[in-house]
């Protein structure tokens, strides 16, 4: 007699399990923060760099209305990603739920935070003088 082998009934569509929608959004929470802290970084270096080879100030780089601008949009990824972490926990304590994009969600948003903390401390270092930077 020929053994042959079990093939498994497929899945219906209807049982297949999706990715969660909160899972999606803080994937997408956290592709957007990265692009705008990625944006406001490159944006305020290219513009500072413009306005202080042309105007040597310090005071028109502190009081310009774009680097103002750029600021806030920096402090904006943070806020985002913080957001991106609280819906990626929920997404992967979801039940029949698959959970590669609430981890995904989750990495991006933590990294974006942890980058604008390091981009914080340089700025902080930099402000005292310390270490001779």
């Amino acid at each position: 007699m020929i053994d042959s082998p079990i093939i498994p009934a497929p899945i219906p569509l209807s049982e297949m399990q999706k990715q969660s929608k909160i899972g999606i959004a803080s994937f997408v929470i956290g592709i957007v923060s990265m692009l705008i802290f990625c944006l406001a970084i490159v944006l305020a270096f290219g513009y500072g760099i413009t306005i202080g080879s042309t105007n040597p100030s310090i005071q028109s780089l502190q009081s310009s209305p774009t680097i103002l601008a750029l600021g806030l949009l920096l402090f904006l990824s943070p806020i985002l990603g913080l957001v991106g972490v609280v819906l990626g926990f929920v997404a992967v304590f979801q039940k029949n739920h698959k959970r590669l994009l609430a981890v995904l969600g989750l990495v991006f948003n933590f990294l974006i935070i942890l980058a604008f903390c390091v981009l914080l401390v340089f700025g902080l270092v930099g402000q005292t003088g310390a270490f001779g930077l």
